[in-house]
């Protein structure tokens, strides 16, 4: 995780998420849609919304010499856009 990132969690003790399951910080309306991804490595993005930001989330299966290492998860700000309009 990258500063901004750790910054984002700071109640969740930020770098300590790292080593936790994905699946316990998500709410149940997610746990079907991301253990899908988990279980078939699909990739996916969507528009996350929190209290005065915006971001475009995309989450992409992550292979190192063909072996499925884990996913990878980019955030893009899009808060000044607002492309939610």
């Amino acid at each position: 995780m990258n500063r901004n990132s750790l910054d984002q969690y700071p109640g969740d003790d930020g770098a300590d998420l790292i080593v936790k399951s994905i699946l316990n910080c998500q709410p149940d309306c997610s746990r079907t849609r991301l253990t899908n991804m988990l279980t078939n490595h699909m990739p996916d993005s969507f528009i996350g919304k929190l209290p005065g930001h915006i971001h475009l989330i995309h989450k992409a299966p992550c292979y190192d010499n063909g072996e499925y290492k884990g996913f990878v998860e980019i955030s893009i700000d899009n808060t000044e856009l607002d492309i939610t309009k």
